[in-house]
């Protein structure tokens, strides 16, 4: 837009031709929005459960009658993390103003992140023990249970057993869970063992 200003002598009874006339052209520029709009994703803070989980995208400083029609974080997180999570960033923003136009682009936009945390689900299990006279040959005892805590849907563990008792005396029945299909992961829990005595008399 161009603006054009005219400078004369004051007084009605001034004439053009005794006066040179000078004009200045400027540009107008229009301007959206003045102030910052801040868009923050959420934060997420839980035990590990077999389910994706994410966060949603909030957005502050809108000027009135401008609305989001779209604010999301493509971060998820199913495995547990470490103590930092997984980043959640605004992967996608869509502000509109009163008309429904796009102007996403023509707005101070602050994009501020978040974090996804899974921590692992505490699991405790223990080995039985064993008895037996002593006859030359290895005693040992291949039972689990499950003290406390449980597995997400779908998912098992097996268990290798390392503990065993020959000669006279006691040990423990050591043993140490792997995964028992293709689902579980032993690193999405915090398993507490507790073994079982081996004895032979």
């Amino acid at each position: 837009m161009e603006a054009k200003v005219q400078q004369a002598a004051a007084g009605a009874t001034a004439k053009q031709a005794n006066y040179t006339v000078s004009e200045t052209v400027g540009k107008l520029t229009v301007t959206e929005f003045a102030g910052r709009v801040v868009a923050t994703p959420g934060s997420y803070s839980g035990t590990y459960d077999g389910q994706a989980h994410g966060v949603d995208v909030t957005v502050s400083g809108l000027p009135e009658g401008y609305s989001v029609k779209v604010a999301r974080s493509n971060a998820t997180a199913t495995d547990a993390t470490d103590e930092a999570g997984v980043t959640a960033s605004v992967d996608e923003l869509v502000i509109v103003n009163a008309q429904g136009e796009d102007v996403t682009g023509k707005l101070d936009i602050e994009k501020q992140t978040g974090a996804i945390k899974i921590a692992p689900a505490e699991y405790h299990v223990v080995t039985e023990g064993a008895f037996k006279v002593y006859d030359g040959t290895a005693l040992t005892e291949h039972k689990v249970s499950v003290e406390d805590g449980s597995l997400a849907s779908g998912e098992e563990f097996g268990y290798d057993f390392f503990g065993f008792q020959t000669s006279v005396g006691s040990s423990k029945n050591t043993f140490a869970a792997k995964p028992g299909n293709d689902s579980t992961k032993v690193e999405n829990y915090d398993i507490a063992y507790r073994y079982g005595t081996l004895t032979v008399s």
